[in-house]
């Protein structure tokens, strides 16, 4: 029984560091949102001049239009996790 409550803690653990390093990647989110713009272009198609922008302002259009970039931050970083152990 020892062996399978320090496995548990050690699980506990590992998932408590992934769950704190959530958002590294929204920190990254432009390079993110310009992969999706090369695969998929039409997500543009909502805005009729939108095709002919530089890529920063079609990646802060998109981050505009489809992302809450700020408010999903600061869902991630209050939410807490519970143990019902």
């Amino acid at each position: 029984m020892e062996i399978n409550d320090e496995l548990r803690k050690k699980i506990e653990i590992i998932n408590l560091k992934k769950w704190d390093e959530l958002t590294l990647p929204l920190s990254n989110i432009d390079f993110h949102i310009t992969k999706l713009l090369e695969s998929n272009p039409t997500l543009l198609d909502f805005s009729k001049w939108g095709q002919f922008l530089s890529l920063k302002y079609q990646i802060k259009l998109l981050k505009e239009k489809y992302f809450d970039i700020p408010n999903t931050i600061n869902y991630l970083e209050t939410i807490r996790l519970i143990d019902n152990a």
